[in-house]
């Protein structure tokens, strides 16, 4: 477990802790996740089986869509961000967004929905994103993420 008590964020502690592990596989979640039974099992069944470079759980919101939660390969990874795993400008959104747009234009994500890994913080999304983040999501879409995919403009 790792407490960020120096109020970095999520994407920079997930980044830091991404760089000083060595491991296959590589979950992120928060302290406000509650999984369902054997929803690391599945997960790992479920990437390893699918060839896949990132596992989106269940979170009962997006549905697999966005791995707000999730499980990456780190071979697969490590040719995206070079070392981190999420891409180190954003400070509190979009980070995972970007990786899963990223995964599903490569083919790479991965969904299975016996993976449960519930967030429950409902109040948290009746706030807005970062404006800084959504704009640089929005640059960065549309031109491609860095040219790992073709450019689009978000909705």
């Amino acid at each position: 477990m790792v407490e960020d008590d120096l109020r970095l964020g999520f994407i920079m502690v997930s980044n830091l802790v991404y760089t000083k592990t060595v491991s296959r596989y590589f979950c992120y979640v928060a302290q406000d996740a509650y999984p369902g039974q054997f929803w690391l099992d599945y997960g790992l069944n479920a990437i390893k089986t699918t060839n896949g470079g990132l596992l989106s759980f269940n979170d009962g919101r997006f549905f697999g869509r966005i791995a707000v939660f999730g499980l990456a390969d780190r071979q697969w990874i490590d040719t995206i961000y070079k070392g981190l795993l999420f891409y180190p400008k954003y400070k509190s959104h979009y980070g995972d967004t970007e990786l899963s747009v990223i995964a599903v234009c490569t083919n790479k994500l991965v969904f299975d929905p016996n993976c449960l890994l519930i967030e429950v913080d409902y109040e948290k999304h009746l706030g807005k994103n970062n404006p800084d983040d959504e704009r640089l999501y929005r640059e960065r879409a549309e031109a491609g993420f860095d040219g790992r995919v073709s450019p689009f403009t978000p909705k």
